[in-house]
C-alpha cells in the first residue's frame, strides 16, 4: 500500500478509513485471535525445577493471560537469566517470540536486552534473555513526571545509540515505546526491549513471521505509529522509529503526548490529519525544532535515522538544566 499523500485532509481522511476497512490490524499489546480462545492453562513450574536440561528456575517474576515470566539460573555458567514462557497456543506470539531471538542474532550491543537462546518445553514456547531488574521508561516518567531537557537527552542517548545500530543493520523496530525501554540496575543502564514486531530490511524479513510486513498489515502500538505505519506501508524505513522516539522525547519534557485521545480511531485521526500539541514554553528553540522534525507527517522531512537524531541532540542544554 502506498502511502497517501496526507497533506491533504480530504485524501488523508478517505485513506483512513480505507486503511481501517482494508488492514489487518496487528496492533501491539492489543488481544489477538490466538489469544481470545479459550485458555490451555500453561504447565505450572516450580522452584528449583530444571527446563531443558540446563536452566534451573529460581522464583517467578511476572504472569499474564499469555505466560510467565520466570528467573532463572544457568546449571553450567551460572549466568542469571529471564525465561519467558509462552503458551503454545499463541501461535502469533510464539512466531514474533522466535522472531524477536532471530534479529537478536543480528545486533549485539550494550543497551539492547540480549537474546540468549529459544526453544519449546512442556506446552510453550520459551525465550531466555539476560536478567533485568529495575524499571521500564514508562514507570519512571509516572513517578517522575516531566524531565529536564538535559536529563530528557541523558536518558534517550542510549537508546538512540542502539537504535543506530540496529537501522545500520537494516533493522527497524516499529514498536519504540516507553514500556519498550528498561532502566537496569542502580545505574539505571538503558536497554531496547522487544524486537518481536521489528522488520528486517535489505530483502531479509525473516520468513517465518513475514506476513507482519506485508501491505494491509498495521503494526506497532497506537500512540507511537507513524502515519506510514497508520496506513499499513510496508516500507516502512528508520524514519517510522525516528517518529516514534519524537513522542518520547516529547513525553519526557512535557509529561503529555502529543497526540492522545480515548478511541484508536481518533488516535489515527490525530496522526494522519491534526497537528500535535505544542510543547511547553520552557522547552528550547532548538529541542523544539527537533521535535516538529520528527513528527513532521511527511517523513522526507524528518531526520533519516537514529544516527541523524543522535547528532541534532548535540545543542547546548544548560537553559533548561
Amino acid at each position: 500500500m502506498a502511502q497517501p499523500e496526507v497533506r491533504d485532509e480530504a485524501r488523508a481522511s478517505r485513506a483512513m478509513d480505507e486503511a481501517l476497512e482494508s488492514t489487518e490490524i496487528v496492533v501491539a499489546g492489543a488481544p489477538e485471535a490466538s489469544e481470545v480462545r479459550p485458555s490451555v492453562r500453561l504447565r505450572s513450574f516450580e522452584p528449583g525445577e530444571v527446563v531443558a536440561e540446563r536452566y534451573r528456575l529460581d522464583r517467578k517474576i511476572g504472569e499474564g493471560g499469555m505466560g510467565v515470566v520466570w528467573a532463572a539460573t544457568h546449571t553450567v555458567s551460572q549466568r542469571k537469566v529471564a525465561l519467558k514462557f509462552l503458551k503454545s497456543e499463541n501461535e502469533d506470539r510464539a512466531r514474533r517470540l522466535l522472531r524477536e531471538a532471530r534479529i537478536s542474532g543480528h545486533l549485539s550491543h550494550p543497551n539492547i536486552v540480549e537474546v540468549l537462546d529459544a526453544f519449546s518445553a512442556k506446552g510453550a514456547t520459551v525465550l531466555v534473555m539476560e536478567l533485568l531488574d529495575g524499571e521500564t521508561v514508562e514507570a519512571h516518567l509516572a513517578r517522575k513526571g516531566v524531565l529536564t531537557e538535559a536529563e530528557a537527552i541523558t536518558l534517550l542517548t542510549p537508546v538512540l545509540d542502539a537504535l543506530s545500530s540496529a537501522h545500520r543493520a537494516g533493522i527497524v523496530h516499529r514498536d519504540l515505546k516507553p514500556a519498550n525501554i528498561f532502566l537496569a540496575g542502580p545505574e539505571a543502564r538503558v536497554k531496547v526491549l522487544d524486537f518481536g514486531i521489528a522488520k528486517m530490511g535489505r530483502g531479509e524479513d525473516l520468513s517465518a513471521s513475514a506476513s507482519l510486513t506485508q501491505t494491509g498489515s498495521l503494526v506497532g502500538t497506537p500512540h507511537y505509529m507513524a502515519p506510514e505505519q497508520v496506513f499499513g506501508d510496508p516500507d516502512v524505513d528508520a524514519r517510522a522509529d525516528v517518529w516514534a522516539l519524537g513522542v518520547i522525547l516529547f513525553e519526557c519534557v512535557s509529561g503529555q503526548r502529543p497526540f492522545d485521545a480515548e478511541s484508536f480511531g481518533q488516535i489515527i485521526k490525530q496522526v494522519t490529519m491534526g497537528s500535535p500539541r505544542p510543547l511547553p514554553a520552557s522547552v528550547s528553540p532548538e529541542l523544539r525544532a527537533l521535535v516538529e522534525r520528527m513528527l513532521s507527517r511527511d517523513r522526507a522531512e524528518r531526520p533519516r535515522d537514529a544516527a541523524e537524531v543522535r547528532l541534532a541532540l548535540a545543542f547546548p542544554t544548560a537553559t533548561n538544566e
